[in-house]
């Protein structure tokens, strides 16, 4: 007993020293940038926030305005297409394809990039996953706040309808921002054409798993899926546009 709890022990010390150096070695890596390019970075991240807000505000308006004009009848015809006549599979694996847009899966994914960013010495793609992922759920609920839209029940009855806001779908936005910025990262790392149509193909099985996944189960309509994708491209957009622009302004001051 008493050398189990030694094991514990050591294993806890042995993940709270591995914290504590990586969060040492990304320090190191940021401080090392100019403060310029930093600064920066910040402005253009706060700017792309504002933008994605923005996008967020219209997509959410444009779709209230619709779902009073028609959108709710469009809704209800495809989800109903998709629930009975292309159900694609079974409500059973939906369950298991959204779990690509879950915390369960999306947050080890989150730790490992800014672990392998940190120590690449790539601190604002650490940074930029880290806080790209933490701004989302502001965006998501913005949109909540705008629209407060009641959940699908053409399914058993909405028995996996959560009781809160169905417009944005937050698997969606959750999901484009996870996967596009993954995909963007492998991207630039690779000039095969080959391995470029590869990872977009890969990009598009996801999304079109999650988004699928979410109206199999009747947990949103199609038109959530719709706005989350968009909604969510955008922050990863801007994400990108903000480290593009930095990384270039180091490599200025570099030279």
């Amino acid at each position: 007993m008493l050398q189990d709890n030694h094991k514990t022990h050591g294993t806890n010390w042995l993940s709270f020293s591995a914290t504590v150096a990586l969060w040492r070695t990304f320090k190191e890596n940021y401080t090392s940038l100019a403060s310029g390019a930093r600064s920066r970075f910040w402005l253009r991240l706060g700017a792309g926030f504002l933008l994605a807000m923005a996008i967020c505000a219209a997509v959410t308006l444009v779709g209230k305005w619709l779902g009073h004009h028609g959108l709710t009848e469009w809704d209800q015809r495809v989800l109903s297409w998709i629930v009975e006549e292309m159900p694609l599979f079974t409500f059973y694996n939906a369950t298991i394809f959204e779990s690509f847009g879950n915390m369960a899966l999306t947050i080890p994914i989150l730790v490992l990039t800014f672990t392998i960013a940190s120590h690449r010495g790539a601190p604002l793609t650490a940074i930029a996953i880290i806080l790209g992922y933490i701004l989302l759920r502001p965006l998501i609920y913005f949109g909540w706040w705008i629209w407060d839209r009641a959940r699908p029940e053409m399914v058993a009855e909405g028995i996996a309808s959560p009781p809160f806001h169905s417009y944005p779908s937050g698997h969606a936005t959750i999901s484009i921002f996870m996967y596009g910025f993954l995909a963007w990262l492998w991207w630039r790392a690779t000039r095969s054409r080959s391995e470029r149509t590869i990872i977009l193909a890969l990009l598009a099985v996801l999304l079109f798993l999650v988004g699928w996944a979410r109206l199999r189960l009747g947990t949103h309509w199609p038109s959530d899926i719709i706005a989350g994708f968009v909604i969510g491209g955008s922050w990863v957009g801007s994400v990108i546009w903000s480290i593009n622009g930095s990384e270039t302004d180091v490599l200025r001051q570099r030279k």
